[in-house]
């Protein structure tokens, strides 16, 4: 593409980043991430750095927030969708009480939970017997969309899980 004077742009980069990523290339693409912004100077976006986030081996925890603390430092700030990794990162190690924290703090970071970090927290919930916190949750959701007025002390905790044995 250079040498045909087509300039790299955050999208071409995410793309070519990904599809090595996604064939398994991972030292081809740690090389052309190392070229274009430690070499070249190229100055990745908040979606260059979800596709790091997206293919970090096995989702570990460590490296998520880490990357996201770099992303920061560079004064490129994580959006939903970063979040969302550090968030499904938590729900598959067992984390919940990790995943609402994050959760809960998406408005303040000035994110706003989507379907997918939603739907996902939401399952974890519901895969480890918590029914009651997600039952929580889904009213909450129900009651800021303005879907139908919920009370969701109406049933009680412990109602909800003897019902999940």
């Amino acid at each position: 593409m250079e040498e045909k004077g087509i300039e790299v742009t955050p999208v071409t980069f995410t793309t070519i980043l990904h599809g090595l990523y996604k064939k398994g290339r991972s030292e081809e693409a740690e090389s052309f991430w190392d070229e274009k912004v430690t070499k070249k100077g190229c100055v990745p976006n908040v979606g260059v750095y979800n596709v790091l986030l997206m293919h970090i081996h096995g989702g570990e925890i460590k490296g998520i927030k880490s990357l996201i603390d770099k992303m920061s430092n560079a004064g490129i700030k994580p959006d939903v969708v970063s979040y969302y990794y550090l968030m499904t990162s938590y729900c598959k190690n067992g984390m919940m009480d990790e995943v609402k924290k994050v959760y809960d703090e998406l408005g303040s970071k000035c994110c706003n939970a989507n379907t997918t970090t939603f739907r996902t927290f939401l399952f974890y919930l519901c895969k480890q017997g918590r029914y009651a916190t997600g039952y929580k949750a889904w009213g909450k959701l129900v009651e800021d969309l303005g879907l139908a007025p919920t009370d969701t002390n109406e049933v009680d905790s412990s109602e909800l899980e003897m019902a999940s044995t």
